[in-house]
């Protein structure tokens, strides 16, 4: 997304994300550590850039979120992030979920990705 360089559009608190440090206590603590950045274009025109910094799910992140997907698919997927969520603070993701609904569902697809959840199959009926 093309957006003015010296512009930034990130909420206020990700404009001082973790540092070097932490992701490097993260890593020791935690092992396998992502960031995910969203960008997208509110209702109000706004170009908005969100950042969030998670831990490798587990296999139980998963089991927990093919459970329940099928009673709340929203309030699931946001369980599902905020079970590997390192930043921003749980409240502040949260916050950014009632703002922006379908940011849950673009971040967790992403996660799953990494799992086999989206992978290209092939059927071949023999």
């Amino acid at each position: 997304m093309a957006q003015d360089a010296t512009k930034d559009t990130r909420p206020q608190d990700a404009k001082s994300g973790p540092g070097a440090e932490q992701i490097a206590a993260w890593k020791q603590q935690h092992g396998d550590v992502s960031s995910m950045r969203a960008e997208f274009v509110d209702d109000d025109g706004r170009e908005i850039d969100l950042e969030i910094y998670v831990r490798k799910p587990q296999r139980m992140h998963y089991d927990r979120l093919l459970k329940d997907i099928s009673l709340k698919p929203g309030k699931a997927m946001v369980n599902f992030i905020l079970s590997v969520l390192l930043w921003p603070s749980s409240e502040r993701f949260r916050q950014l979920c009632e703002k922006y609904p379908g940011i849950s569902a673009s971040l967790g697809a992403e996660m799953s990705e990494g799992m086999g959840f989206q992978a290209d199959v092939i059927r071949k009926k023999l």
